[in-house]
C-alpha cells in the first residue's frame, strides 16, 4: 500500500515538475517495481480503482462544470456494472490474482465477524482498533492456521462489529463527505480572482487519489481505521474541510 501512495505522490510531483524530473520519474520507477514485486491481490486491485477514480476527474476537467452529466452517468454504470461483475463472478475473481476461492481466509473471518456482529446490532461491542485477543467476544475470534487475526479485513465489518448501525453510518458519512470535497477540489479549477481561468494543477488530485485507494483496500483490510490509513483519512477530511471552507475571492 506504501507503494501504491507513492506512485500516487511522484506521479504527481512528475505532472507538476515540483521536482527535479528525474529524481521524481526514478523514484516513480522504483515504486511501481515494488508494487509489482509485492505481488498484492488488494492493493493491485487499490491501484486499478485509483486509476479508475484518476480518469472520471480528469474526464471531468475536460467536460467543465457545465457538461459533467456524462460524466457522473456513466460513473453510476461503471459502479453498478462493478457490484454485479462480484457479485455474479465472485468464486471465479480470485482465481485472476492466483488467490484462493475463500480470498485467503478472509471468507470464514467474515462470516465470523457477521455472527457477532448481529448479536448486538446497533450499538456494536465497543470500540478498541485492533482487536484485543485477551478479551472476549474477540479471542479466537479470527484464527487461521494457528494465527490469530486482529482484524476484520474488512473496515465496514470491522466498525459494525464495534460500533454497531450508528458507528456505521457516522463513519460511512465521513468517507462520503471527505470524498465529495475531494472530488469537487480535484476537478474544479483553483479560484485566486473571480475569473475561473487559472490552471489546473496535478497536486489538487492528491486527496482524491489517496482517497480512493484507502475505500478501495478497506473492502479486504481494515488499515483505514488504524496506525497510518487512519492518520491519512483524518488528515484529508480535515485539509478537505479547510479548503471547501476558505473564502471565495
Amino acid at each position: 500500500m506504501i507503494a501504491l501512495l507513492a506512485i500516487v505522490v511522484f506521479g504527481i510531483q512528475v505532472a507538476d515538475r515540483t521536482t527535479r524530473h528525474g529524481s521524481a520519474l526514478g523514484w516513480l520507477v522504483v515504486a511501481v517495481l515494488t508494487l509489482a514485486l509485492t505481488r498484492s491481490a488488494t492493493v493491485i486491485a487499490a491501484a486499478l480503482v485509483t486509476a479508475v477514480v484518476l480518469g472520471f476527474a480528469l474526464w471531468a476537467r475536460r467536460a467543465g462544470p457545465d457538461r459533467r452529466g456524462p460524466v457522473y452517468l456513466v460513473a453510476i454504470v461503471v459502479v453498478a456494472a462493478a457490484i454485479v461483475g462480484v457479485s455474479l463472478f465472485s468464486s471465479r475473481i480470485p482465481a485472476l490474482f492466483g488467490k484462493s476461492e475463500d480470498l485467503t481466509g478472509r471468507l470464514d473471518i467474515w462470516a465470523a465477524v457477521t455472527r457477532l456482529a448481529q448479536e448486538r446490532p446497533a450499538f456494536g461491542w465497543g470500540w478498541v482498533s485492533y482487536w484485543a485477543p485477551w478479551v472476549k467476544p474477540f479471542d479466537g475470534l479470527a484464527t487461521r492456521n494457528g494465527v490469530e487475526y486482529l482484524q476484520a479485513h474488512n473496515a465496514w465489518l470491522d466498525v459494525w462489529l464495534q460500533l454497531g448501525i450508528v458507528g456505521l453510518v457516522v463513519f460511512i458519512l465521513l468517507v462520503l463527505t471527505t470524498f465529495g470535497r475531494a472530488w469537487f477540489l480535484a476537478i474544479d479549477r483553483p479560484r485566486s480572482t473571480i475569473a475561473d481561468d487559472q490552471p489546473y494543477r496535478a497536486v489538487a488530485l492528491l486527496p482524491l487519489l489517496v482517497l480512493g485507494a484507502l475505500i478501495a483496500q478497506s473492502f479486504a483490510e481494515s488499515r483505514i481505521l488504524i496506525e497510518g490509513g487512519w492518520a491519512l483519512l483524518v488528515a484529508l477530511s480535515v485539509a478537505t474541510k479547510r479548503a471547501a471552507n476558505a473564502p471565495a475571492p
